[in-house]
C-alpha cells in the first residue's frame, strides 16, 4: 500500500487521502466537497467493465414507523429535474443498467446503480443525485409507498401501502420476527431497538409532515457519502458530481447511532413466535459484544464464527446438531453490520422441556473451546479467508461498496476497511504472538460476558389469525370513527391518488429523462469464450479462460435425465448428503476439515438448462461447486473424488442428521421462496421441461424430502444410496472450470478416474402432465400472499418471441406495476417471457386470492396444501387437504394463504394480440 497527498480536485472537492490498493486492484481516494460537505470514496479499477455508483446516508431511526424505509421508496418517485411518477421504472425501459436499487439498513440508506456503458452510467448518476437531494415527496407517493386508509366498495376501510405490505411480509418470517425481538431486548430505546423498516402496527403512526422533516434533516450532502468504483478518470467523476452539489452549504448536523441502553443482563424469557405447534421452539443464546472499532479484532471474531459454526466439524455446530435436542441449527453467528455487534447460537425445533439442556450444551461446548481450539482448524480457516479475499466474481464491486458504506456510517475510514489483506496479516501476527488469542476472545466475549439473552421462542399458531383480525378491526374502527367531513376528505385523497396513478406522464416530462442512443450501445455484445472437449464418452471438460487472481473455480455437473421420475424430487437431498457425510476412509468430521484446508467449501445442489431447439425439454443435473487456490487444486480434487466415489451413505445416524438439516432448511426458506414454488406449479402444467424442474425444485421436492426424512433412518440411507449409485455409475459428467493456466493435466487426470466406461450421453427430458396438478394453493400461517399465472408463449425461433419478451417486460414495468403495486399495495409484481411460456406473479401481496381487494377478482381455491412454511418446523412433511369446494367458494383460512397458482389447459394469448405485438 502506498499513500499520496495532493490538495484540490475538479468539481470543488478537496482530497483527504489517496492510496494504491493492490488487494482490490484499485487506486483509491477519499475527498470532501468543500461547499456542501459531501464525502467521496472513489476507486479507479482498471479493466473492470461494470461501473458502480452509490449515494449513502446515515439514517438511524428514532422510532419504528419506518420513515427511513418509506423515504427510500419515495425519493425514487420523481424529482425536481425529472418529475416523473416513477423515473426508475422508465429508466429500466431505456437504460442498459446492470443494477438499480435502494436499500434500507438498520442505520443507513444506500442507493446503488451500475452499468457497463459510460454514457448510461452518467445518466444513472444524474437521476440518482437529483432523486436523493431534490425529490418531490408528494403526498400521493407517501400514500402509495408508505401507508394509507382505503375505502372499499363495501364502505369499509382497510390499511394499504407498499412498505406496509412489505413489512407485513417481513414480520411473517419467524426468523426475522425473533431476530427483531432479540434486538429490542438487547438495545431497548436505542437506534437498534427500533425497526428502520417499520413495524406494521407502527407504520400508520407516521405523518407526511414527519416524513418530510426526516428527509430535510438527513438527506443533506453533509450527511452523505458518494461511492464510485469505475475505470473512469477521477476528474470526470468529481467534475460531474460537483455540478450536482451546487447550491448546498455545509452544515454540522450530527445523527448519532445510539447503542448504550443500560442493558447488563443476563436476561432470560419465553416469547411467542408465529409458528405451528409441531415446529417446536427455537432456543437461542445471544451476546452483546463490545464496539468492534478495531477491524482486526472484528476479523478475529468472524474467524471464531467460522471455527465454531461454519462446517460440519465445527465444535459448536456439531454439538448442537448432533445432540438430538432439535431439528437444526437456529439463526446463529456473528452480526457485525451494526456498531455494537452481536453473536447468537442455538437450535430450532426444540421439544418442550429441552430448552435448558440447549443452554447448558452451548455453555459447556464454549468452555471446552476456551480451553483449546484445534490449531489446524484455525490455520485452515485463515487460509480460506485468504481465498475469499482473492475471489473475483459476480457483484464483487457491490461487496466492496457495502464494506465502505458500513465503515463510513459507523465513523470509520472506509479505505481502512478495504485493506483486508493487511488486516488478515495483522491477525496472523497477533496469533503468532499469542497462540491463545482466539481462546481468550471466547472467554471474554462469551463465557465472562453477562450481557446476553437466553430466549425460548415458543410456537404460537394463532398469532396471524389474531393479528389479522386486530389490524382489520383497527382499520375498520379508524374509518368508522371518521365523521362525514373526515370520510369526504378520505375519499378525496383516495380519488387524487387514483387519478395520479392512472394519469400517464406527459410527453414533455418523459423527455426530461436522459436516454441512450443506438450509438451509445456497443454493436457487438461481450462474448464469454470457452472451450469444450469430450475426453471420453460421457466425460466433458469446459474451460473458460479468464483472470481469476490465482483462484480456481470448479463446477462439476452430473446429468440425471436417466433417473426414474420418482427419484427426481430427491436429487437435492442426495446432493447435500454426498457432501454432508464422510467417505469410506474419512469420518464426516475429517472430510469436513480436509475440505476447509484445501478449498472454500463445496456447495451442492440441482439445476437445469433448456438447450435451444429442444422445445419443452431440459437437462437436469446435480452440481458440485467450489473454489480453491491453484496450489490446492490437486488436494481438493482428490477429496472431491472420495466424496463422489465412496460417500458413507450407509452411516444411518449421520445421514439422518443431514436429512433433518435439509428438511429444516426447506422450512426456513419456504416463505421467501413461496413465489418460486407458485411459479413452478403454474409453468409445469404447460411445459414438459418445467415439469422436470418442478420435481427438482418445487413442491414435489419439498414434500418428498420431508416425507422421507420423517421416516426410518435405514430406509432413508437405502433410498439415498440407491439413487446415488445409479448416478455415479452411469451419469454423464461435465467439468467446467476457470483458473490459472497449467492446471489442465490435473483436471484431465481427475476426469480419467471418474471414467467408468459406461457413462450415458447428455440428453434432455420433459414430462407431460396427464392430469392437472392438485395444487392450486399453498397454505401457511403468514400475513401476505403471492400469486402466479402462466400462459403458453412462443418458442425462441418464432418471430413473435422477441416482441413478446419486450411486451412482458413493459407490462411488468408499466401497467401491472401501477395497478398491482401502486393501487393494490403488493410489494412487487413481475411478468416475463421464457421459451414457450409467459409468467405473471406477485409477491408480498396483502390480499390473498378470495379476499376482497377493491375490484380485484376472487379466485376459487378447491385444493390446498398445509403443513409447511414455518422456519424450524419439525412437522411430518406436507399434507394434502383435497376436499373439493364449489367453484368460487373459498377456504375459511383464506387469510392464511401465501401462494396461489392459476393454470388449466394453458390458454394462449389471442392471435390478433400477437399480430399487433409483432
Amino acid at each position: 500500500m502506498q499513500r499520496e497527498t495532493v490538495d484540490r480536485l475538479d468539481g470543488g472537492f478537496h482530497l483527504i487521502e489517496q492510496r494504491r490498493m493492490p488487494g482490490i486492484r484499485c487506486h483509491a481516494l477519499r475527498a470532501r466537497h468543500l461547499r456542501s460537505g459531501a464525502e467521496l470514496v472513489l476507486l479507479r479499477s482498471p479493466g473492470d467493465r461494470e461501473k458502480l455508483f452509490a449515494a449513502i446516508f446515515r439514517t438511524p431511526p428514532t422510532d419504528s414507523t419506518g420513515v427511513p424505509h418509506i423515504l427510500e421508496h419515495c425519493v425514487l418517485c420523481g424529482s425536481k429535474r425529472f418529475p416523473l411518477k416513477d423515473p426508475f421504472m422508465e429508466l429500466v425501459k431505456t437504460s442498459m443498467a446492470t443494477y438499480i436499487n435502494a436499500i434500507t439498513y438498520d442505520d443507513r440508506t444506500v442507493y446503488p446503480c451500475a452499468s457497463l456503458i459510460g454514457r448510461d452510467f452518467f445518466n444513472l448518476m444524474d437521476v440518482y443525485m437529483d432523486a436523493v437531494f431534490h425529490p418531490l415527496l408528494s403526498r400521493q407517493s407517501f400514500m402509495q409507498e408508505g401507508h394509507r386508509l382505503d375505502l372499499l366498495p363495501s364502505g369499509l376501510t382497510s390499511r394499504m401501502g407498499v412498505v406496509y405490505s412489505e413489512m407485513r411480509g417481513a414480520y411473517a418470517d419467524p426468523d426475522d420476527y425473533l431476530e427483531r425481538k432479540l434486538r429490542t431486548l438487547m438495545f431497548p430505546d436505542t437506534t437498534y431497538g427500533h425497526c428502520s423498516g417499520g413495524e406494521p402496527d407502527h407504520i400508520p403512526l407516521l405523518t407526511h409532515e414527519a416524513f418530510l422533516e426526516f428527509h430535510r434533516k438527513h438527506y443533506h450532502p453533509s450527511n452523505s457519502c458518494l461511492f464510485v468504483m469505475a475505470d473512469i478518470p477521477p476528474g470526470e467523476i468529481t467534475g460531474f458530481l460537483g455540478e450536482r452539489l451546487e447550491g448546498f452549504s455545509r452544515n454540522d448536523a450530527v445523527f448519532p447511532i445510539t447503542t448504550e441502553s443500560g442493558f447488563a443482563g443476563p436476561v432470560s424469557g419465553e416469547y411467542p413466535i408465529p409458528s405451528s405447534r409441531r415446529a417446536g421452539s427455537t432456543v437461542l443464546r445471544a451476546w452483546l459484544l463490545d464496539d468492534c472499532s478495531d477491524p482486526v479484532e472484528s476479523l478475529a471474531i468472524s474467524l471464531l464464527d467460522d471455527i465454531l459454526l461454519d462446517s460440519d466439524a465445527a465444535p459448536l455446530r456439531e454439538a448442537l446438531v448432533g445432540s438430538g435436542l432439535g431439528t437444526g441449527l437456529g439463526p446463529s453467528g456473528y452480526d457485525c453490520d451494526i456498531v455494537r455487534p452481536t453473536f447468537t447460537a442455538g437450535l430450532r425445533g426444540v421439544r418442550k422441556g429441552n430448552s435448558e439442556a440447549v443452554f447448558d450444551l452451548v455453555g459447556k461446548t464454549l468452555e471446552k473451546c476456551a480451553s483449546g481450539l484445534d490449531p489446524d482448524d484455525t490455520m485452515n480457516l485463515l487460509h480460506r479467508k485468504e481465498l475469499f479475499l482473492r475471489r473475483i466474481g459476480q457483484r464483487w464491486s457491490h461487496g466492496i461498496m457495502g464494506a465502505a458504506a458500513k465503515a463510513w456510517t459507523h465513523g470509520r475510514n472506509p479505505l481502512d476497511e478495504l485493506e483486508e489483506e493487511d488486516q488478515l496479516e495483522d491477525l496472523r501476527t497477533r496469533l503468532l504472538r499469542n497462540p491463545r488469542h482466539l481462546e481468550e476472545l471466547i472467554q471474554r466475549y462469551f463465557l465472562d460476558n453477562t450481557r446476553r439473552v437466553d430466549a425460548v421462542f415458543t410456537p404460537d399458531p394463532g398469532h396471524f389469525s389474531r393479528l389479522g383480525k386486530s389490524r382489520s378491526e383497527a382499520a375498520r374502527l379508524e374509518g368508522k370513527n371518521l365523521d362525514r367531513e373526515g370520510r369526504d376528505a378520505l375519499k378525496r385523497l383516495s380519488d387524487e391518488l387514483k387519478t395520479h396513478q392512472e394519469s400517464p406522464d406527459p410527453p414533455e416530462v418523459l423527455a426530461t429523462l436522459p436516454t441512450l442512443g443506438l450509438s451509445d450501445i456497443p454493436k457487438e455484445p461481450a462474448v464469454l469464450i470457452w472451450h469444450h472437449e469430450e475426453k471420453a464418452p460421457g466425460i466433458h471438460l469446459l474451460t473458460v479462460p479468464a483472470f481469476t487472481n490465482g483462484v480456481c473455480h470448479i463446477n462439476l455437473s452430473l446429468g440425471i435425465a436417466h433417473l426414474p421420475e420418482r427419484d427426481l424430487p430427491l436429487a437435492q437431498l442426495v446432493a447435500e448428503m454426498v457432501c454432508g457425510v464422510g467417505t469410506d476412509l474419512l469420518t464426516y468430521q475429517e472430510a469436513s476439515r480436509e475440505e476447509m484446508a484445501c478449498s472454500g467449501g463445496i456447495s451442492a445442489g440441482v439445476g437445469s438448462y433448456e438447450p435451444l431447439g429442444t422445445a419443452g425439454t431440459t437437462h437436469p443435473v446435480i452440481s458440485f461447486n467450489a473454489s480453491c487456490l491453484e496450489s490446492d487444486l490437486p488436494r481438493f480434487l482428490k477429496l472431491l473424488e472420495k466424496r463422489l466415489l465412496s460417500p458413507a451413505l450407509s452411516d444411518n445416524a449421520r445421514v439422518m442428521d443431514v436429512g433433518r438439516e435439509v428438511k429444516s432448511g426447506i422450512h426456513a426458506r419456504f416463505l421467501e421462496s413461496a413465489g418460486s414454488f407458485a411459479g413452478l406449479e403454474s409453468m409445469a402444467a404447460l411445459r414438459g421441461g418445467m415439469e422436470v424442474v418442478r420435481r427438482l425444485k418445487g413442491m414435489a421436492m419439498a414434500r418428498e424430502t420431508c416425507r422421507l426424512v420423517s421416516g426410518r433412518p435405514q430406509a432413508l440411507s437405502r433410498r439415498i444410496g440407491g439413487i446415488w449409485n445409479r448416478i455415479i455409475e452411469t451419469a454423464p459428467v461435465v467439468l467446467a472450470w476457470a483458473g490459472p493456466e497449467g492446471s489442465a493435466p490435473v483436471l484431465e487426470d481427475f476426469l480419467g478416474r471418474l471414467d467408468a466406461g459406461s457413462r450415458m450421453p447428455l440428453s434432455p427430458i420433459g414430462f407431460s402432465r396427464t392430469a392437472p396438478s392438485p395444487i392450486t394453493g399453498i397454505i401457511t400461517d403468514s400475513d401476505i400472499a403471492c400469486t402466479a399465472a402462466a400462459f403458453r408463449g412462443r418458442e425462441p425461433d418464432d418471430p413473435a418471441f422477441e416482441p413478446l419478451f419486450v411486451l412482458m417486460t413493459l407490462l411488468g414495468n408499466g401497467p401491472l406495476w401501477t395497478q398491482i403495486r401502486g393501487r393494490l399495495g403488493a410489494y412487487g409484481v413481475s411478468s416475463w417471457a421464457a421459451p414457450g411460456l409467459l409468467l405473471f406473479n406477485t409477491y408480498r401481496d396483502p390480499a390473498p386470492p378470495g379476499e376482497p381487494r377493491g375490484n380485484a377478482p376472487h379466485f376459487p381455491r378447491p385444493h390446498v396444501v398445509r403443513g409447511l412454511g414455518r422456519k424450524g418446523s419439525k412437522g411430518s412433511g406436507l399434507q394434502y387437504t383435497p376436499e373439493a369446494r364449489p367453484a368460487g367458494q373459498t377456504s375459511p383460512r383464506t387469510a392464511d394463504c401465501h401462494g396461489h397458482v392459476l393454470h388449466g389447459n394453458g390458454p394462449e394469448l389471442p392471435e390478433e394480440s400477437l399480430a399487433k405485438v409483432a
